[in-house]
């Protein structure tokens, strides 16, 4: 039977010990903390140690959660454990959780949900009810953890170390690589909070479907990605400039949208956008062009689009 943690606020205690009861009856064995947790930047090594030896994590959704840092962190943790991480929903809240790479369980009903629960987690076996949650774009998506596959650091590159970096990753460019297939991009187009983003799953991204509606020098892209964190855009506050390897893995090898070498999910304005990589000694930064399908350097006082990505919560060293 599977060893099961379970991560919940103080608020839901009651529906969580019952769900921790009914899990313990049905034979798994079960780790619930019982405490109000102070959270001082670090999560306590018990919890550590307790969810990494666990085989599921149940994180209990609601209301409360979305304020809780004990739940955030216990969830962080579970992602960098690549854990089975399994949301358990008891109410409709904002996406502050990146829950798009699992299935969702819908426990408005208790007791459906915890049937439902009980496959999900093998102890039983049967088919997922139809009422299981869907988020906002009306999909199902399997319970299935994908880390980033390409570098988010900014670095310093050459022409040699991109020339290198295409090659590796198969991308297109129509100078570089032109034998290039481009990456094998599995999109998704979703809206939170009345905005458009685009999941990737199969690199682990979650990129802006559109940008920034004007182009603008470096230093003011720098601006439009703080003030794109501090407004929460799509209720998240992590997004950041891609790195060339990352805007990189949207460039399409023929001419898609608009005449432009990407997918036509995107927006067609942002035709050139900056990335967070710049040149040896500082001066230039690279641009991906989806007009020319290439990527080259600019000035810094040049004028470029941004389209923001993020990773979704998942750590990659």
């Amino acid at each position: 039977m599977p060893r099961i943690y379970i991560s919940y606020t103080a608020d839901d205690y009651d529906v969580s010990k019952k769900l921790a009861d009914c899990l313990r009856d049905d034979g798994a064995e079960i780790w619930i903390h019982n405490a109000t947790l102070e959270i001082n930047g670090d999560l306590p090594n018990v919890l550590k140690r307790a969810i990494d030896s666990c085989d599921a994590f149940l994180l209990i959704i609601s209301k409360p959660t979305i304020n809780s840092d004990c739940v955030e962190l216990e969830y962080q943790t579970a992602l960098k454990l690549k854990k089975k991480i399994v949301p358990c929903l008891l109410a409709d809240t904002k996406q502050k959780f990146m829950l798009h790479n699992f299935a969702c369980l819908n426990f408005y009903n208790f007791e459906q949900g915890y049937e439902d629960l009980l496959v999900t987690l093998n102890i039983k076996e049967g088919e997922i009810d139809n009422t299981t949650f869907a988020t906002n774009h009306d999909q199902i998506i399997k319970p299935v953890l994908i880390s980033p596959k390409f570098r988010y650091k900014p670095k310093k590159l050459s022409d040699n170390d991109v020339i290198e970096m295409l090659k590796i990753n198969n991308f297109f460019e129509k100078n570089k690589n032109k034998i290039g297939n481009g990456f094998n991009n599995q999109f998704e187009l979703c809206k939170i909070s009345h905005h458009k983003i685009i999941l990737d799953h199969n690199s682990g991204l979650i990129w802006q479907q559109d940008g920034s509606a004007k182009s603008m020098i470096f230093k003011q892209a720098k601006f439009w990605i703080e003030e794109l964190n501090r407004i929460e855009y799509a209720n998240y506050h992590d997004w950041r400039l891609p790195t060339l390897e990352e805007a990189m893995s949207l460039m399409k090898k023929e001419q898609k949208n608009d005449e432009l070498f990407i997918d036509p999910l995107f927006d067609q304005t942002q035709k050139g956008i900056w990335t967070s990589d710049l040149t040896q000694n500082e001066s230039l930064v690279w641009v991906v062009f989806f007009n020319y399908g290439s990527c080259y350097v600019n000035c810094l006082d040049v004028n470029n689009y941004i389209r923001a990505v993020r990773s979704g919560g998942l750590a990659q060293d």
